[in-house]
């Protein structure tokens, strides 16, 4: 196997231990010394020729809620849609 070929291996198993781990390469370069760009770089060469489709990661969407914000006594600002809402026409 020529340097190419062990160069392309280094990655390969790189690339196979981020998606084992099943977190983020950012995450994975971090704990292995690795650069995110260099992974990401070699993860679409390989699958590129493999033919290898690459997809997304899996993303879990987690409801969030939204808690009333308690009154203050500072400063506020109301805004208004329509300026006669704000300012009524004068008469005259």
């Amino acid at each position: 196997m020529g340097k190419a070929g062990e160069v392309a291996g280094y990655w390969q198993g790189h690339v196979a231990g981020w998606q084992a781990s099943g977190g983020s390469q950012k995450a994975y370069c971090a704990r292995n010394g690795l650069k995110a760009r260099s992974l990401s770089y070699w993860h679409r060469r390989l699958a590129k020729e493999s033919g290898t489709v690459v997809t997304a990661v899996p993303v879990t969407l987690v409801p969030a809620t939204i808690a009333p914000v308690a009154p203050h006594s500072g400063p506020s600002l109301s805004l208004c849609m329509q300026l006669s809402s704000c300012f009524p026409k004068a008469s005259g």
